[in-house]
């Protein structure tokens, strides 16, 4: 599965379930570089339906009141389009 591939899955997994999909996010410990994610109530629930399409390789962290699950190896080239 290509990068591009992995990105429009997980669009799609965010939109499915109605969690907000995030392409420039900097998890902890990746000093600036950012990737995908998504944003969401439930980390659990997020890994596991981006596990059954198939995307793997997850992380999370808080955001208040809310989850993002992030991707540091799945990422949109500098100057693509947001």
């Amino acid at each position: 599965m290509t990068i591009t591939t992995k990105i429009e899955t997980l669009q799609r997994v965010a939109e499915n379930n109605g969690w907000r999909f995030r392409q420039h996010y900097s998890g902890r410990g990746m000093y600036g570089a950012s990737c995908v994610g998504i944003a969401g109530d439930n980390a659990t629930d997020i890994i596991e339906a981006a596990a059954a399409a198939g995307i793997t390789g997850a992380r999370h962290d808080s955001l208040g009141l809310g989850v993002i699950v992030y991707w540091p190896r799945i990422s949109l080239k500098e100057g693509d389009a947001e």
